[in-house]
């Protein structure tokens, strides 16, 4: 289905359904040992990452099984829709999706969860509700700072994505998620971001995973 940097994304059955298998792949410039130990915590902070964000009351693909010894993860697997092709459709619901997209990533900072890659790939719509998927990237944290280079990714990646709709998308987008909690100071810091050209520094907490 899919090969991404760190891990492959592959259809198959578990306990003979319909799933998506996670496997985190080895990096032979790594040590192997630091390399398991890498993978390892990895898809356990993403397991756990995501049974937060449902917690949390934001949708996500259900886990069926955690393998950390083998580095795989085993999702429900979404019969939907991506986020990135029903923007870029007549679907009218479009801006609607907007405010929810909006309303859940309010939910997860909430929560103090970043996710870290929120473009329109990893979100998919079933059944008129929205998906998130690809924890991969995600931490914890109650950083503004943080919060802000979150949604500011996210405007960039529509900006680039669907650059047609990406102001009437972004607008909708901060309607739903200003609707959650005040989130005013969050909005503010990730337009200063945006008006700098570039990201800042990034600081991950301690209890995080830092990144290579």
């Amino acid at each position: 289905m899919k090969r991404g940097a760190e891990a492959i994304v592959s259809s198959v059955f578990f306990d003979g359904i319909d799933s998506v298998l996670k496997e985190r792949v080895r990096k032979n410039y790594r040590v192997e040992e630091l390399d398991k130990k890498l993978r390892s915590q990895r898809t356990r902070s993403e397991a756990r990452i995501t049974g937060e964000a449902r917690r949390a009351g934001v949708k996500t693909a259900a886990i069926y099984s955690t393998d950390e010894k083998n580095f795989r993860i085993y999702f429900e697997l979404l019969d939907g829709v991506l986020l990135k092709n029903v923007f870029n459709s007549s679907d009218e619901r479009k801006m609607e999706i907007a405010k929810k997209w909006g309303l859940s990533v309010a939910k997860l900072h909430a929560a103090g969860i970043i996710h870290g890659d929120l473009t329109t790939s990893n979100m998919i719509v079933m059944n008129d509700e929205l998906y998130f998927i690809d924890f991969g990237l995600a931490f914890f944290s109650k950083r503004e700072e943080d919060k802000a280079e979150d949604i500011n990714l996210l405007r960039q990646s529509i900006e680039a994505t669907h650059s047609e709709f990406a102001e009437l998308i972004w607008k909708h987008f901060l309607a739903g998620y200003s609707t959650y909690s005040n989130n005013t100071n969050t909005v503010k810091r990730a337009a200063e971001i945006g008006s700098r050209g570039r990201y800042s520094k990034r600081t991950f907490p301690k209890s995080s995973i830092k990144r290579e």
